[in-house]
C-alpha cells in the first residue's frame, strides 16, 4: 500500500506543469525577448480546364510555386 501511495503521488508531481519564460540577457545590462514566429501556410493552386478533341480536359498550376503539379487529365 505505501508503494502504491508513492506511485501515486509521483504521478501528481510530474503532471504538474508550470509556464516558463526564457530571455536573453544582453551584456547583463538589459533582457531580450525572443518573438520569432512560424507560420505554416498552404500551397495555393489553381484548376484550369480545356476542350481537347471533344473532351473536357483539367490540369492544376501551383501559384505558390510556378510549376504545373499534373498533366490533362480528361475530366
Amino acid at each position: 500500500m505505501k508503494k502504491y501511495i508513492i506511485i501515486m503521488g509521483m504521478m501528481l508531481l510530474l503532471s504538474i506543469t508550470t509556464p516558463v519564460h526564457a530571455t536573453i540577457i544582453n551584456n547583463g545590462t538589459s533582457a531580450i525577448e525572443d518573438t520569432t514566429t512560424i507560420n505554416a501556410r498552404a500551397e495555393k493552386l489553381a484548376w484550369y480546364h480545356r476542350i481537347y478533341n471533344g473532351r473536357v480536359q483539367k490540369r492544376c498550376w501551383s501559384i505558390t510555386y510556378g510549376y504545373w503539379k499534373t498533366a490533362w487529365i480528361n475530366a
